[in-house]
């Protein structure tokens, strides 16, 4: 058992599933000769206990390999090791230290863990103790507060980017939580015009600090420059490949791919850094692999993909065939 998780415990005894094990599935789904993703481990169903879910909202992964849940219904963080062990931190309220729905979630370079909390309005930064070090917001619509916030990214200088769902629009702070900006799709000077953001779900940054949005109810994503200033449109509404379906989250690989889960689609796609498609997983090749409402992603940096498929109640992991990475 890793000691630094010990303090994660909510009651009882952590819980051992055992080594994790791969899950065996069909042939993966193809886009094209160059393309596919595999469906390569199951973790988790429904329930209230230690390894179970109820309705996953957001993940993260470390770098040892750790998996971090926001078990949304459950009101709690889980983390599962490599080994297979289980560990839940946080319980149900209102006080700091507690989580009402929480949603995305980061962990940053030090072990430190963001949880957005669309319950409480509010994000909250948890250190390797379980303590909660910061609280950033709170019901309102003038800035630094939330209404509904869902996601949650962070970029290379730690500064802290909120998809603050209820107000339309990205906010981002510092490192110690102080508000630098807003994006709402609006700004003057923009490359390209759009009329603003609609109800975003997600929002990821690239190594250059770029900033991606799922814009949800807009059914597509939007780019912009790390002062706010909008660079690119991707997509629109469709099930075609490179159209979504309310798009809830979204990341961005080292080599620029960015990946769009859709709750709508309920299915996965892997776009080039210009927004033409390159994968599609849907998983409806295996009764397995089918998703039904997944709502949030994580990379791990070494070709695999991590996917809440929220109304299964359970996490998936995704291998991308790296002969298709140029």
């Amino acid at each position: 058992m890793t000691e630094r998780f010990e303090y994660l415990e909510i009651e009882g005894r952590p819980r051992r599933l055992g080594k994790r094990q791969p899950v065996p599935v069909e042939a993966p789904i193809a886009v094209g000769a160059r393309a596919r993703l595999r469906l390569k481990e199951i973790i988790g169903n429904f329930g209230h206990e230690l390894g179970q879910f109820y309705c996953p909202a957001g993940v993260a992964i470390d770098r040892v390999g750790t998996i971090y849940i926001a078990d949304s219904y459950n009101h709690r963080i889980q983390i599962i090791t490599a080994e297979g062990d289980v560990f839940g931190l946080a319980q149900k309220g209102r006080e700091r230290g507690c989580l009402l729905n929480p949603r995305g979630i980061v962990v940053d370079a030090t072990l430190h863990i963001y949880v957005v909390e669309q319950g409480n309005h509010r994000v909250q930064k948890f250190n390797q103790q379980g303590k909660s070090v910061m609280m950033i917001g709170g019901y309102g619509r003038s800035p630094g507060r939330f209404i509904c916030p869902t996601g949650l990214a962070i970029d290379i200088y730690h500064n802290i980017y909120v998809a603050d769902t209820g107000n339309s629009r990205i906010q981002s702070f510092t490192a110690t939580g102080e508000y630098r900006f807003s994006v709402t799709g609006r700004a003057r000077g923009s490359a390209v015009s759009i009329e603003g953001l609609r109800r975003p779900r997600g929002v990821a940054a690239d190594k250059e600090c770029n900033i991606y949005v799922a814009d949800t109810m807009n059914d597509r994503v939007a780019k912009f420059d790390p002062s706010g200033k909008v660079m690119a449109v991707f997509g629109k509404q469709g099930l075609a490949a490179g159209c979504f379906s309310q798009p809830a989250a979204l990341a961005v690989d080292a080599a620029g791919f960015v990946y769009v889960v859709e709750m709508g689609g309920n299915r996965l796609q892997r776009l080039s850094g210009a927004g033409s498609p390159a994968q599609v997983f849907t998983g409806k090749r295996t009764e397995a692999g089918r998703l039904s409402s997944p709502e949030a992603l994580c990379l791990d940096g070494q070709a695999s993909v991590y996917l809440a498929d929220t109304s299964n109640n359970r996490i998936l992991r995704l291998t991308v065939d790296r002969s298709a990475i140029r």
